[in-house]
């Protein structure tokens, strides 16, 4: 007698699904349990990326600030002064590596989320090409134009023979510096936040000790910080090099396809890295703005001090602002290409929530404690204190502002909304340019930070706005909200996580069964799916065992009149993915009219799922296990 499995789930709480046993007078009927949120998976995935991300983006500033006190103690501020005077030709090289890496790397979770692995690895080996060839060339033209540069940087008679010293040696280290960035964004998308994350640290450590071990002990100068930064990067790219040495066996079949597939690659690569890259551009733009008019208004250097500090307010709390914003983009781009909308709302308001929550955390410190802070970065001055307090309490206000601004760009660049990122990013700097200066010159010395609070406002309000106008004529299936992405999905019958276990599976199968048979009245196909996913999470749990009780599994079922579409992803340590090896497998003969199948059934699980489906196709994409199983309404069998 076919069994028909019950289904009985809080209307209230949709992320919670409850059991209720069969629907079977023979059997008895027992209750339990299974409670995993829909975004469980991807939340523990961003933890564990967030982590390392986070500790990359400190271990850049860190070793920045900490090279800058070196060689200042070692040597003498006049040795400071000319590092941080190549610091502007510096960030070129990192606007090259960040337009690249993110660029590569969003259209790779895209693709790779669209199950196309073929495409993701050419994706890769084309941002490896193009960051050595823009590297190179970036090298010869410093080489060709190295005068020119140091001179366009700084004029002063005593730092620039020091900056020649240092600039002569830093610029070798262009190709090393450029791979060692770009790279780090690439191989998280293979799930390997770790290694990214100790390139950089690994890069910069070595950075620290090369140059206080030639400086200290070997005698040297400036020109030290120089070779130091050689020695560092090219051990970051040692580190990675056997991730690059395996994509590069791609590099022939991407030749192969001609310059102009290529070259249209490269430019998807660059469109969608704009806006990250856009953001360094626009901070270098309004630093020299803000700079020269914060000079102007205090009529000496006091001015650009108190800047200083609010900048240093910013790099610390754009740590965990880029580290969020770089550890969601990969993870949206993937649930972008599954067309997963419901986890990628859930993960973003989830993100922004730490951050906000992180950043409010440090401002209220800012505001509380203006004069530690001050201090802190080399204010002692009475009469400096007195002029910084308040602009730096009205700056750190205005870093909740920016904070959400460049997660929400990074997000929208991730989506493949790239004017938007880029729009969001340019108006807040066109605003806060113009207003700096009005507000400047009515207000005085504080008129310049309520610029910056009043053009984050402005610009979160124009955001916000722009979404309301683009939805409020349609109705709510029809709306795209703030993220700009669909509400409705109308061919999704069934969105569930369960645990990876033998109640899960025969969770999982009821809730399939019964939102199929809802939407079709089609007994055969909600039984074919619900066996289908059973069948699948079981051989999960079987090969899992006892080692992960964290495992779990989303399954989201699309139907439409030619097909059911079932996607899979689970977090399981799994040795075999049962989606692998499945084909030649014997097993029983299955009729058409096959009804609900127990998990204890002889029947071979991974030929039942193969008998059922026309097609299996399977992934790995961060670290995540994807498999995605079609049944074919339009087959003859059935």
């Amino acid at each position: 007698m076919a069994i028909a499995p019950a289904i009985y789930c809080n209307a209230a709480q949709p992320q919670t699904v409850l059991y209720a046993g069969f629907q079977n007078p023979d059997a008895t009927v027992f209750l339990h349990m299974v409670s995993v949120k829909q975004i469980s998976i991807i939340r523990r995935k961003y933890g564990e990326f967030l982590a390392p991300t986070v500790l990359m983006c400190m271990s850049i500033t860190i070793a920045y600030v900490l090279n800058s006190i070196l060689v200042g103690h070692l040597l003498g501020t006049e040795q400071m002064a000319a590092i941080n005077t190549i610091l502007p030709i510096f960030q070129t090289y990192s606007i090259i590596a960040i337009l690249i890496g993110t660029g590569a790397s969003s259209e790779m979770a895209i693709a790779m989320g669209c199950g196309d692995k073929k495409k993701a690895d050419a994706i890769y080996a084309v941002a490896l090409i193009a960051l050595v060839l823009f590297a190179t060339a970036g090298l010869l033209l410093q080489i060709v134009f190295f005068d020119n540069l140091v001179f366009f940087v700084t004029n002063s008679a005593s730092v620039t023979p020091l900056a020649k010293e240092y600039y002569g040696r830093m610029l070798w280290c262009t190709v090393f510096y450029v791979i060692s960035i770009g790279i780090t964004y690439l191989v998280r998308i293979d799930g390997k936040a770790g290694l990214s994350s100790w390139v950089i640290i690994l890069s910069n450590s070595v950075v620290l000790a090369a140059d206080f071990v030639m400086i200290k002990f070997m005698g040297m100068g400036v020109e030290a910080s120089g070779i130091a930064m050689i020695i560092g990067y090219l051990s970051g790219v040692l580190l990675v090099f056997p991730d690059i040495a395996r994509h590069t066996k791609h590099l022939g079949a991407i030749l192969s396809d001609g310059m102009k597939k290529t070259g249209r690659t490269l430019w998807r690569i660059s469109r969608t890295g704009w806006p990250a890259a856009l953001i360094s551009l626009l901070v270098s733009l309004k630093i020299f703005a803000i700079n020269i008019l914060a000079e102007h208004l205090t009529d000496n250097s006091s001015g650009i001090a108190i800047f200083t500090v609010c900048l240093m307010c910013w790099s610390f709390i754009s740590i965990f602002t880029m580290g969020s914003a770089m550890t969601l983009s990969p993870i949206v781009g993937v649930l972008y290409g599954e067309q997963d909308y419901a986890r990628i709302r859930g993960i973003f308001k989830y993100s922004m929530k730490i951050l906000m929550a992180v950043c409010s955390a440090l401002v209220m410190f800012i505001i509380l404690f203006p004069d530690i802070v001050l201090f802190i970065f080399g204010i002692d001055s009475p009469q400096l204190i007195t002029l910084g307090r308040n602009a730096v309490r009205l700056f750190a206000l205005s870093l909740l502002g920016t904070s959400f601004i460049v997660l929400t760009a990074y997000f929208y660049m991730s989506v493949g909304k790239i004017k938007l990122a880029s729009g969001i990013q340019a108006l807040e700097v066109a605003l806060v340019i113009p207003l700096a200066y009005l507000l400047g010159y009515m207000l005085g010395f504080m008129g310049i930070w309520l610029a910056f609070l009043a053009a984050e406002l402005i610009t979160v309000g124009v955001l916000f706005l722009y979404a309301y106008a683009k939805d409020w004529r349609k109705n709510r299936n029809g709306r795209y909200g703030i993220l700009q992405i669909p509400y409705s999905e109308p061919a999704k019958v069934a969105d569930l996580s369960v645990e990876v276990s033998i109640k899960g599976a025969i969770t999982a199968s009821e809730k399939i069964y019964d939102s199929i048979l809802k939407r079709t009245s089609d007994e055969l196909y909600a039984n074919k799916a619900a066996v289908a996913v059973e069948e699948y999470i079981a051989a999960i749990a079987k090969n899992t065992g006892d080692r992960d009780d964290r495992a779990a599994v989303d399954i989201r079922v699309s139907d439409t009149d030619e097909k059911i579409s079932i996607a899979l992803r689970d977090n399981s340590k799994c040795a075999v993915n049962p989606a692998i090896n499945l084909a030649g497998k014997g097993g029983k003969d299955i009729a058409e009219d096959i009804s609900y199948i127990s998990i204890a059934s002889d029947t071979d699980g991974g030929w039942l799922v193969r008998r059922l489906s026309e097609s299996i196709e399977t992934n790995n994409v961060l670290g995540l296990n994807n498999t995605v199983i079609i049944i074919d309404k339009r087959r003859s069998d059935g």
